[in-house]
């Protein structure tokens, strides 16, 4: 369970946005961890 909110009131093209600012650096880390 989490916090109730209104999904009509996400900017999901900021969400999208924000989720992948560190993507690179994610596959990264996965890749030298062998994960």
């Amino acid at each position: 369970d989490g916090p109730e909110f209104d999904g009509h009131l996400v900017d999901w093209n900021e969400l999208l946005l924000r989720l992948n600012m560190y993507r690179k650096e994610e596959e990264y880390a996965l890749k030298i961890k062998k994960l």
